[in-house]
């Protein structure tokens, strides 16, 4: 027999033949398999009803939903209600303040008008007060041209002064004043100080013009050691910091080319920090013509 026709009669007795057919697919299909449709339809059947649960869920919701959205239109509606009863208390407002705006302009053009008025008066009287003080600033500044002439008067004065003191301490009463210290003191001209220093190392025209601008050199021997010592002083009625800074760089001119030079400054008052630096030892401070700090000439 050919196996196309036993195909077919194989095909048609399993169509003729339901146990047989049944038999055959028991032999051939793997258990799991067979049960694969029941199991699908238990499947299907929980899946419609889920969906039979979702619907009822979801018809539950829309009925919820549209209470919800029943009770938000009620809300708006009564919103809105309470909005156009505040429009129109703010609309009523607003005309109240444009009302009360108008009068306040009012008022305000009134007053800008007395303010100019007021100010008009008061530039009148500016414009005479600045003539006066105009007038009284002239008086100033006559009377301040006097206190110059005055103080001039005065500096020359001062200057004369100065001259004498110098003269009386540094000359004439030099070995009075510096003989506790050193001894053979004497006053010496700026030009025997610069043609010391001049012998031994020349002189810059800075060094040179600084030295003759001393005031006064004072020479001696010092009475501690025996060294021959120059004083470099500077005089003024109230000694300040520079007067000590310019005797120290006179001083330095000297002690650079091996002098002992100590700087001195002498006045009727002095300023705190030429005290402190005078009893430091930077320099020897003079008062009234008496030393008040030696160390640096002891």
């Amino acid at each position: 027999m050919a196996r196309s026709e036993f195909a077919d009669e194989f095909a048609d007795l399993l169509e003729q033949d339901a146990e047989y057919h049944a038999r055959i697919q028991r032999a051939l299909i793997p258990r799991e398999l067979l049960l694969l449709p029941e199991a699908f339809a238990r499947f299907q059947a929980r899946v419609e009803e889920r969906f039979t649960q979702v619907d009822q869920e979801i018809a539950s919701v829309r009925a919820e939903m549209r209470e919800g959205f029943a009770r938000v239109d009620a809300e708006i509606a009564s919103v809105r209600a309470e909005m156009r009863e505040g429009f129109a208390q703010v609309d009523a407002r607003f005309a109240q303040v444009d009302t009360e705006i108008a009068s306040v302009r009012a008022e305000m053009r009134e007053g800008f008008a007395q303010v100019d008025t007021e100010i008009a008066s008061v530039r009148a009287e500016m414009r005479e007060g600045f003539a006066r003080v105009d007038e009284q600033f002239a008086e100033v500044r006559a009377e301040l041209q006097r206190q110059a002439a005055e103080q001039r008067r005065q500096a020359n004065d001062i200057a004369k002064l100065k001259g004498f003191v110098l003269e009386l301490i540094f000359d004439r009463r030099a070995p009075a004043v510096f003989g506790r210290y050193w001894r053979r003191v004497r006053v010496v001209p700026a030009t025997e100080i610069c043609e010391l220093a001049e012998s031994i190392q020349p002189l810059t025209p800075e060094e040179e013009e600084s030295l003759y601008r001393t005031d006064a050199y004072v020479m001696g021997v010092r009475k501690s050691d025996g060294r021959e010592i120059i004083g470099v002083a500077e005089v003024s009625w109230m000694v300040d910091i520079g007067d000590v800074e310019r005797a120290q760089r006179r001083a330095e001119v000297l002690t650079k080319r091996g002098l002992l030079a100590v700087p001195i400054v002498a006045g009727g008052e002095a300023t705190q920090t030429v005290e402190q630096a005078a009893q430091q030892g930077e320099c020897a401070l003079l008062i009234n013509g008496t030393f008040k700090y030696p160390s640096a000439v002891s």
